[in-house]
């Protein structure tokens, strides 16, 4: 039994939708450590969990390293205005 994330990708593997190699797939799970006592928010980016991480984790699937990097940097702010591109 596992979490959100095994189901959807045994769905997908099942499916045979990974097969093609053409959707990309990225998990991001809660860290196996000791996070210490904070506020929400802090607790969140120790894990990786913010909006930015997030942000960050979907462009590296899209092959944007550099926009990965600038969101990690100066948050999801960054990429205001910006229309969203799949490729």
């Amino acid at each position: 039994m596992g979490g959100f994330g095994e189901h959807v990708l045994s769905f997908l593997t099942n499916q045979g939708i990974l097969d093609s190699g053409k959707c990309r797939v990225r998990t991001i799970v809660i860290p196996d450590v000791l996070i210490e006592a904070g506020g929400q928010k802090q607790q969140y980016d120790v894990a990786g969990l913010s909006s930015k991480h997030i942000a960050a984790t979907a462009l590296r699937a899209l092959d944007r390293q550099g926009a990965a990097f600038n969101v990690l940097e100066k948050g999801p702010a960054v990429m205001a205005g910006e229309a969203p591109t799949v490729a």
